[in-house]
């Protein structure tokens, strides 16, 4: 039967807003009969319930008009593209929200009119309605809560860097909505900022809200109520929404801290940068504290300054700041270089009593703990209580696990593991100096001599002999011949069609000899068509000459005359007139002051003493870069396309364009793509990443963003060859220490 009418006061006027409500069906609804509670309280929590929903589609109503309509219909506040990409990532589904809400609204608002005001009976039910938008509403809600802090991140952000935003919803702060908002908030921190970020979390107070009413609901209504039982399915999936939605939130938040952190970095002196990598979606932030701090980067000593030092334990790098206030937040200036993981190592001090005074306020016992970067030797002690410490170092170990599980794109391919020693006592060969690849061997230059090694097999042999160290092998591969630097600076030339033969048939390899092309060369390289570039001279006075294989020379029956390495065969005249001709654009060019030459993308590349100078092989016309004095010493140049080049000196990277103009400044200083953990010998390009060979140390960056993506230590390193294609290399063997390791690298 229905419940007899109980008179209570109208209060119909609170709901009526004008707002267009959908027509329902007039089905009156049957509760058999049920023991006796308050009614009127009854009645009361259920009008509640319909005032919160309410006020709850009114404020996503504001949301929509008088923000983010406001903002979409300004088009000078946010331009173009970046608009509706801000109001994606801002407000995201808000409209699924506002329009769950509104119709909720709309039924509630129906079943009180239709009982309260044309029958003027109570509401039997309402934890129908609420359970039928429960699950509507689950979807919707579960993919904006946790959105909520990376919103609110981007607004507060965008504020205080737009003006014009800021000014367009300044008439917020005036609205009667924002007082019922925010009915706690004085005046004074009724600013537009708090307003806007308050919206954005009022979908998640609802949950709160729901909660709430619920719970009293269920207080004032009987259990053997129908309506009890639905409300008690209600407070349920409340609850489990509620619970699932902050789960999900909490890895936004922790992405929120990662962000504020990039935000609030500034670096210690004008045109410092330091690119940490912070918007990567995978960033972490373990562990931050703030300790007594004892030494500075630069000294191992302990000082009598001690400071307050903020350290922050990323996934990659720990991060040491000195908090400051800046004109409208709070900002970290970085203390010395980062550290990366793979290149930290800690030192634990043992725990000391803490001095008299303090242990009146405390009497835990407090440790020292020194942060040491192992290649560049930089140091940092810490002072902290025990249980501290303990944390810092599990969230260090923790930190570097998760990087040593991160997918390495290189693999250092073995190519040989104990052929070759290091020094001239005990079995096996020399020390290694160069390489070079031929099909399936490579060609290994010693101290003594070239052997040769076939990749699949463990066998070495030589070639033949040499007098001097043999310092660099290239390959004129369409003359099939072996051009050999050595220490004494002579360059030589062999016939791989001879030695193929000459290993073949056993023969005495170590009377075999070259042909000298030139005396006094200091460095060469071969680029496309088989140019060959050498210089020669002394540091006061040296030239550049270039030459190719004549046709005699490509042609194999004509090179086979050259395969007994016998000057007499060839008569009275001299080979290099038939077997090489000049390249017309590099005849006797000043090379005075280059360190080192090779080929760059078809331009030859000039590494000079401050700059770099880049030569047309076909035009002769050279270019340099950069246009300014760039302190440090030139390493390495790449053109990644026509409009950006990358120049890589021993203390790090930067880009400029065609014309030779910074691309990367701030506050009109030149900014770093990166800083180089050890001072590099060799800089290399391979596919997309570079890698920098130092003596104890390779650095794997990612070409375009500088990230470290690898590093791996090692032992007495050295760069043996490169093409851009294939970079080979050797170190100290790990297994046996008096053994060289040659490896090549190779794309995972």
């Amino acid at each position: 039967m229905l419940i007899p009418p109980i008179a209570f006061t109208d209060r119909l006027s609170v709901f009526d807003d004008g707002s267009q409500i959908d027509n329902r069906n007039s089905i009156d609804i049957q509760v058999p009969d049920y023991p006796p509670m308050d009614e009127q309280a009854r009645q009361d929590a259920i009008l509640a319930f319909i005032q919160c929903e309410r006020t709850h589609r009114k404020i996503m109503d504001w949301l929509h008009n008088d923000i983010v309509e406001a903002i979409r219909s300004s088009d000078d506040v946010i331009l173009g593209g970046r608009r509706d990409a801000f109001i994606g990532y801002v407000f995201y589904n808000y409209k699924d929200l506002r329009s769950t809400s509104r119709h909720f609204y709309a039924d509630l608002y129906w079943r009180w009119t239709h009982y309260h005001t044309k029958q003027r009976q109570p509401i039997p039910m309402i934890g129908d309605i609420l359970l039928n938008h429960l699950t509507l509403l689950e979807s919707h809600i579960k993919e904006y809560i946790p959105r909520i802090p990376i919103a609110k991140n981007i607004m507060e952000h965008e504020l205080q860097c737009n003006d014009k935003l800021t000014f367009l919803l300044t008439c917020l702060e005036t609205s009667d909505m924002a007082k019922r908002l925010m009915p706690r908030t004085s005046t004074r921190d009724l600013t537009c900022t708090n307003i806007v970020l308050e919206c954005l979390s009022h979908p998640q107070k609802q949950l709160f809200l729901y909660t709430e009413h619920i719970e009293r609901l269920q207080h004032v209504t009987n259990p053997a109520h129908p309506d009890y039982a639905l409300l008690e399915v209600c407070a349920q999936t409340v609850e489990r929404i509620r619970d699932e939605s902050t789960q999900a939130m909490k890895e936004t938040i922790d992405r929120v801290a990662v962000l504020w952190l990039h935000d609030s970095l500034v670096c210690k002196e004008p045109g410092e940068f330091y690119d940490l990598q912070l918007t990567s979606p995978e960033r972490r932030i373990l562990w931050e504290s703030k300790l007594f701090s004892s030494t500075s980067a630069s000294s191992a000593t302990t000082t009598s300054n001690r400071k307050f030092i903020h350290i922050y334990i990323l996934d990659h790098v720990v991060l040491i700041t000195k908090c400051g206030i800046g004109d409208s937040a709070t900002l970290h200036k970085i203390c010395g270089q980062p550290i990366p993981l793979p290149m930290l190592q800690v030192i634990d001090s043992p725990s000391t009593r803490r001095h008299a005074l303090f242990r009146i306020h405390n009497h835990h016992d407090t440790s020292t703990m020194t942060f040491v970067h192992t290649v560049r030797g930089e140091q940092w002690s810490f002072t902290c209580e025990k249980h501290i410490k303990d944390r810092c170092l599990q969230a260090i170990h923790d930190a570097q696990k998760i990087w040593k599980k991160k997918q390495h794109p290189i693999h250092f391919m073995p190519i040989d593991v104990s052929s070759f020693r290091i020094s001239q006592s005990g079995d096996g060969y020399d020390q290694v100096h160069c390489t070079v690849p031929i099909g399936g061997h490579i060609l290994i230059g010693t101290d003594t001599g070239v052997y040769i090694k076939a990749l699949e097999d463990t066998h070495v042999n030589l070639l033949f002999e040499s007098d001097f160290p043999v310092e660099q092998l290239n390959v004129l591969y369409s003359a099939n011949m072996l051009i050999v630097k050595t220490a004494n600076r002579d360059l030589t030339m062999y016939s791989l069609d001879g030695l193929y033969t000459a290993t073949m048939n056993n023969r005495d390899l170590a009377s075999m000899r070259g042909y000298t092309i030139q005396n006094g060369v200091s460095q060469v390289a071969i680029g496309p068509d088989d140019v060959l570039v050498y210089k020669k001279g002394h540091s006061h006075h040296a030239v550049l000459t270039g030459m190719q294989p004549s046709d005699e020379l490509r042609d194999h029956s004509y090179r086979s005359r050259f395969t007994l390495f016998s000057p007499p065969s060839f008569g009275y005249h001299s080979p290099m007139k038939t077997m090489f001709q000049p390249c017309p654009t590099i005849q006797e060019m000043n090379a005075t002051g280059v360190r080192h030459i090779e080929f760059v993308d078809e331009r030859l590349l000039l590494v000079c003493e401050h700059d770099f100078s880049v030569i047309d092989i076909h035009t002769g016309m050279a270019q340099r870069f950069p246009m300014h004095h760039e302190p440090g010493i030139p390493m390495a140049m790449w053109y990644l396309n026509d409009h950006r080049i990358l120049l890589c000196y021993e203390h790090g990277a930067f880009f400029i364009d065609e014309n030779g103009d910074d691309l990367t400044t701030f506050n009109n200083n030149r900014r770093l793509l990166f800083r180089w953990e050890a001072r590099p010998e060799h800089v290399v390009r391979f596919h997309q990443y570079i890698v920098g060979f130092s003596t104890s140390l390779i650095e794997i960056r990612d070409i375009h963003t500088g990230a470290l993506v690898q590093v791996e230590s090692a032992s007495r390193c050295k760069l043996t060859f490169h093409d851009g294609s294939m970079v080979q290399g050797c170190m100290i063997s790990n297994k046996h220490p008096d053994r060289q390791f040659l490896f090549q690298l190779e794309l995972i």
